[in-house]
């Protein structure tokens, strides 16, 4: 059979009419960083979770790289909130604990929390550690503590709600934080300080 041609394929232009010349795109700069210190902690905070993947029992190794990310962005509240995770579930290991690594995860967190010390943060990080503050102070007996710590992520949810970014909350951290004010935590140590899906 032979294509017939018709009034429409009479006024369609040919195919090589159509096809456009080919354009080589010049290359997009790359990530400019406004401050050096971001660069330095993000790469050594990267360092920490390769070492991570590489032997995740070293934890020395993975702790010096985010000391060093804290010591290279200070303000920057998930590196305290990291190394803290590190430092309880050290010091809270039946295997290797001990109570210093215990009393500088809490002040890790402490001061992840301090305005003073970190710069501006969500309110999804103020919850998370909260939430690990709150835990940190169920397993070594100061309920008090906790139950302000988990009180505090509440207070977030009724100042802000959880609808609106960055001011809104993950609704999984109220729930945890309901659930620690009504009965303190005691779930895994490596649990409860794992490295999370909130952050």
């Amino acid at each position: 059979m032979f294509p017939v041609e018709t009034q429409a394929t009479r006024l369609m232009p040919s195919r090589s009419a159509c096809e456009a010349p080919a354009v080589m795109p010049t290359s997009l700069p790359g990530y400019a960083w406004s401050d050096d210190r971001h660069r330095a902690g993000q790469e050594a905070y990267l360092r920490a979770e390769l070492a991570y993947q590489v032997d995740k029992t070293d934890v020395d190794e993975i702790l010096g790289h985010l000391a060093a990310a804290r010591a290279a962005d200070p303000e920057e509240p998930k590196y305290y909130r990291a190394e803290a995770r590190y430092l309880l579930r050290r010091g809270l290991n039946p295997a290797t604990a001990n109570s210093a690594d215990l009393e500088a995860g809490i002040e890790r967190l402490q001061q992840s929390l301090d305005g003073n010390i970190v710069g501006a943060q969500a309110n999804n990080e103020r919850a998370l550690s909260l939430l690990y503050l709150g835990r940190a102070f169920d397993l070594t007996g100061n309920r008090q503590g906790a139950v302000e710590c988990y009180s505090g992520i509440l207070s977030l949810l009724w100042a802000h709600g959880w609808r609106s970014f960055p001011s809104g909350l993950n609704k999984v951290l109220v729930i945890e934080a309901l659930m620690g004010m009504i009965s303190p935590y005691s779930g895994d140590f490596a649990e409860g300080f794992a490295p999370s899906m909130y952050e």
